[in-house]
């Protein structure tokens, strides 16, 4: 499929050359040729075509208050629901729905000052918003390990691939026919 040029922009990154960028309709964000950074446009991520031909999806995301607000260089991936008591209370609903991400590709845009996090005995645990309370990430040993789908701005392309301790999920809860589900943990994690 060929997709029509929408607009060109010119950038001038920190004093480096000018970067021209093309763009294309997608989705929600664009697709982006450069050979430099990473941008966004009008405050949306972009994707931008790597020098392999391939495409990188950056992916956004920011509380309910908009206070807190990152950016994944890097696709999603393992998308996962979990069931456990503990991701019920810490997610306020019948489950968590998360997808790990690269430490070294994540990035807080704004608002970092404002988070506030729990973390286990484990060292393990999640980050808040300080003023809305949206949970927004997982870390494990200080590093940022997975983002929360439900802060996720606009489609990150990722699916949930599979459901963990639906042994212990709540009572009322009725999980679909046909989704792939462990009483526990998924298998090697």
């Amino acid at each position: 499929m060929r997709w029509k040029c929408q607009s060109r922009s010119t950038y001038n990154l920190s004093g480096d050359r000018p970067v021209t960028v093309a763009f294309w309709p997608l989705k929600g964000p664009y697709l982006a040729l450069l050979t430099g950074p990473l941008l966004t446009r009008n405050g949306q991520s972009i994707f931008a075509a790597n020098t392999c031909g391939g495409r990188l999806l950056m992916v956004s995301g920011e509380c309910f208050c908009g206070a807190v607000s990152y950016e994944v260089a890097d696709p999603l991936r393992d998308a996962r629901s979990c069931h456990c008591s503990r991701c019920r209370k810490a997610f306020s609903g019948q489950a968590s729905a998360y997808a790990l991400v690269n430490p070294e590709k994540f990035n807080w845009v704004k608002g970092e000052n404002l988070l506030t996090a729990y973390i286990g005995s484990h060292g393990a645990g999640l980050c808040f918003c300080s003023l809305c309370g949206s949970t927004l990430c997982g870390i494990v040993d200080g590093k940022v390990h997975g983002v929360t789908l439900g802060c996720v701005n606009g489609d990150p392309e990722v699916e949930i691939g599979y459901h963990i301790f639906v042994g212990s999920k709540a009572r009322w809860e009725i999980i679909p026919e046909g989704v792939t589900t462990h009483e526990g943990a998924a298998p090697g994690s």
